[in-house]
């Protein structure tokens, strides 16, 4: 996957072209709402992230590494002061919108994915 698609540069566009859909997008068009963020290098592309987002303070955004899989190093922001002081630790990153997941009756979030195997996309 990382090889053929990279990592979730994929899913997001890059804030440098935020009118440009992302590989994901692209592939998909209408098929699946993918959640509105941008692949961020650095503060100043972060603010611009926060800002094409239209959110305003007191709003959150998720801040997550393009490399994480399991949410630990993500980061809840809920101003454009706390989008200018994130650090990089983990390098590249992606401002995102933090949506509510629907629920199953069980209580259990709903998510969606895009599943690949043996170099296909399923869904196409």
């Amino acid at each position: 996957w990382i090889s053929k698609f990279g990592d979730k540069k994929a899913i997001f566009r890059s804030i440098s072209s935020p009118t440009s859909p992302s590989l994901v997008e692209s592939l998909l068009g209408k098929k699946c709402r993918v959640i509105r963020g941008f692949v961020c290098e650095n503060s100043e592309e972060l603010v611009s992230a926060f800002e094409e987002l239209g959110l305003h303070d007191g709003e959150t955004a998720v801040i997550r590494p393009v490399d994480s899989v399991d949410g630990r190093a993500s980061k809840i922001v809920r101003s454009i002061e706390e989008v200018r002081l994130y650090d990089f630790a983990d390098g590249t990153v992606v401002l995102r919108e933090n949506v509510q997941l629907d629920k199953a009756p069980d209580g259990l979030p709903i998510t969606t994915s895009v599943a690949y195997m043996k170099g296909e996309i399923f869904g196409q």
